[in-house]
């Protein structure tokens, strides 16, 4: 089976990619792993919904956050009674 190639239009080929429309997450979260470990440089170890409520993005997206950072050992995230405590894993 032979593939059949069509020609490009004229200066087609010199325009840049087509880049979808869908927006990446990956600037959002980094700005809140950011957020995350500098309030823990400076008010210490704190709870999940503490975090929540002092900074100011979605909860999901701090929850996702903190995985991230657990992930990449810059966070330790232990379960106290019904609270997860999340702490500074670079002292």
């Amino acid at each position: 089976m032979s593939e059949t190639l069509l020609p490009m239009l004229d200066e087609e080929w010199k325009r840049p990619p087509a880049v979808p429309e869908e927006a990446s997450l990956m600037t959002p979260l980094g700005l809140v792993e950011g957020e995350i470990l500098t309030y823990l440089e400076e008010h210490g170890a704190t709870t999940l919904g503490g975090l929540v409520r002092q900074l100011e993005w979605p909860a999901k997206m701090v929850m996702m956050a903190v995985g991230a950072l657990v992930r990449e050992g810059l966070a330790r995230a232990t379960q106290h009674e019904l609270e997860i405590l999340v702490e500074d894993a670079r002292d």
